[in-house]
């Protein structure tokens, strides 16, 4: 017993081309005899098995990254492998077209193989079209769907953003404060005397030792040297009286003939208020990352976390549990509450979704500093399987030092013995705020005090 395999298609389908082969076959076999001679002895028989067969392809739409390789599969479905086996010039050809192909790209496989699709680094939309099945360069079929979409583009978008923290903000974070978050940078003093300002300037620029960041340590413009620059503290000053005249025997008509009572000079100093320093701002610099897929596709983004890479003008701040630079951040997803940092935060990102993670860092010099991230993480959701995620972003983060104006007030005469005032007013003339322990200064805003000492 004879039995045949066919295909089927769409009126010119593998099936019919199959039972055209079978008929003639048949009739090869009977036709040269007359019918009473068949009934009168049997030659033979055969049995003609048709199955309707259906090349189908999947997925018939699908989303990757730039210069990720995909497949679509092709199955001929109704096609059982122990009746038979598939003639060895059956092929599935289908035509690629899209922005980074010139012209047609014919795809060829063999059935139940799938296309290969090549790295693609443009974006836009491929198609392949036209997914046919042959034989020998004849048509036996179109495939269900007919055609299959590739949507490149990118998976992975990313932005970050910073701002400088405020004083409850850094408090809030476990940010340790000391010593080393603080530096002098440049002041300007004045002295008013009489009605009258006199400015003394102390430009000055600083930098961490060289055991942090490979910098010299201090560079003062107006000459000296040293660990590290401070400015005196006093300025002793010394006021001469002019003598009063003493009359003699009573009496003295004439000026020149008097004589002078010697005046003793009076010491004083004045406080210069050099312990001012500028405390480091401190930012919170967020890295947000999105999954580029169109609204409703099957690409995920899984266990996404990031690494951030300073500069050598910005440090990491120093948190209460502390924190390691380098150790990756895992990024969430804020959960059904809608807050992020909560119970609920998911670690998958679907198509459209946006997780988020946040750094502290501590800016050490002023400027415009870059900062890098590292991207890891598990696509799922491609016709090739799970593939590993990576990716980079990068961000700025601008350090603007407050500039402090000091004007110290003091008055042109003073007596032994007796109270007297000197004021201290400080004025941001910069637009970045001031940060202190109590209150933020904006530009423009002075603050004054004053102290009250003998002179002695």
């Amino acid at each position: 017993m004879a039995e045949w395999k066919a295909g089927s298609g769409e009126g010119r389908g593998g099936a019919r081309t199959v039972a055209r082969v079978a008929l003639a076959w048949t009739l090869a076999a009977f036709g040269g005899f007359p019918a009473a001679n068949v009934a009168q002895g049997s030659l033979g028989s055969g049995t003609l098995l048709i199955a309707g067969t259906t090349l189908a392809i999947s997925p018939e739409s699908q989303t990757v990254p730039f210069d990720t390789p995909t497949i679509v599969h092709t199955t001929l479905q109704g096609y059982d492998a122990t009746r038979g086996v598939l003639p060895a010039d059956l092929r599935v050809i289908g035509d690629f077209t899209g922005p980074e192909i010139d012209g047609v790209l014919e795809l060829a496989t063999v059935p139940n193989e799938p296309f290969r699709i090549p790295r693609l680094s443009l974006k836009g939309q491929y198609r392949l079209d036209n997914i046919r099945l042959v034989q020998g360069g004849v048509l036996l079929a179109y495939a269900e769907p007919r055609s299959a979409a590739v949507l490149v583009t990118q998976i992975l978008i990313t932005r970050v953003t910073s701002r400088p923290l405020t004083l409850e903000e850094i408090r809030s974070h476990g940010i340790i404060v000391d010593g080393s978050s603080t530096r002098a940078y440049n002041f300007t003093f004045g002295f008013g005397v009489a009605g009258n300002t006199l400015d003394y300037n102390v430009p000055i620029i600083y930098w961490y030792p060289k055991d942090r960041f490979d910098l010299p340590s201090v560079a003062i413009l107006t000459g000296g040297g040293g660990s590290r620059y401070s400015p005196p503290q006093m300025a002793p000053f010394v006021l001469k009286l002019k003598p009063r005249p003493q009359e003699q025997g009573g009496g003295c008509a004439d000026p020149s003939g008097c004589q002078e009572e010697e005046m003793p000079p009076l010491p004083g100093v004045i406080l210069f208020p050099t312990d001012l320093s500028l405390l480091h701002q401190f930012f919170s610099v967020v890295l947000l990352a999105t999954n580029g897929a169109p609204e409703g596709d099957v690409l995920t983004i899984r266990d996404l976390t990031a690494k951030i890479r300073l500069p050598p003008g910005l440090g990491q701040a120093r948190t209460e549990p502390p924190t390691t630079l380098g150790t990756p951040v895992p990024m969430r997803v804020p959960g059904p509450d809608g807050e992020l940092g909560t119970a609920d935060d998911l670690t998958f990102l679907v198509a459209r979704a946006t997780a988020q993670a946040e750094f502290l860092v501590e800016g050490l010099r002023e400027g415009t500093h870059i900062v890098d991230f590292d991207l890891e993480g598990v696509l799922g959701g491609l016709p090739t399987g799970v593939r590993r995620l990576s990716g980079e972003a990068r961000g700025a983060v601008v350090v603007r030092d407050p500039t402090l104006g000091i004007v110290v007030s003091h008055p042109e005469f003073v007596r032994a013995d007796e109270d007297d005032t000197m004021g201290v007013s400080v004025t941001n003339n910069r637009v970045t705020p001031a940060t202190s322990e109590v209150q933020s200064d904006p530009q423009g805003e002075i603050l004054s005090c004053s102290s009250t000492g003998r002179h002695r």
